[in-house]
């Protein structure tokens, strides 16, 4: 019940920041635009896991191109997950449910409207499991 909280306030920090007047910067973000060169290399090198989930049809990021970066600048595969919802848009929202959708005040509410039925299924678990595995 706590990651769960803690999923939903860390959502709603993000929605939040999209009903922004100015939200280009923000829903627009990708680590290739903002991160800074280090040695030529554009993600640092990482000893620990990395788990990279992404939304099928996010319409915020090039998931695409964010995919080819991460595999490319990383060192080791081998510490790498990837897991990428179908039918799903940023945040692990279903389509369904969040298509086409505005920002407004209504966009906040329905995740608690819907509560865990607003996110694809499985999305919980896999935080869950992964973290369970690496602790």
């Amino acid at each position: 019940m706590k990651i769960k909280i803690i999923i939903f306030i860390f959502i709603s920090v993000i929605f939040i920041s999209l009903l922004e007047e100015n939200n280009y910067e923000i829903r627009n973000l990708n680590f290739v635009h903002k991160s800074e060169k280090i040695e030529g290399k554009l993600i640092l090198p990482l000893n620990k896991n990395l788990l990279s989930i992404f939304a099928s049809d996010d319409e915020n990021i090039d998931i695409n191109e964010s995919i080819r970066v991460l595999k490319k600048e990383l060192i080791n595969l081998n510490n790498f997950s990837l897991k990428v919802f179908d039918k799903s848009q940023h945040a692990m929202l279903k389509n369904k449910y969040f298509k086409n959708t505005k920002y407004d005040l209504w966009f906040l509410f329905k995740p608690n409207i819907l509560g865990t039925d607003a996110f694809v299924d499985g999305y919980e678990e896999l935080i869950i499991n992964w973290i369970k595995n690496e602790v």
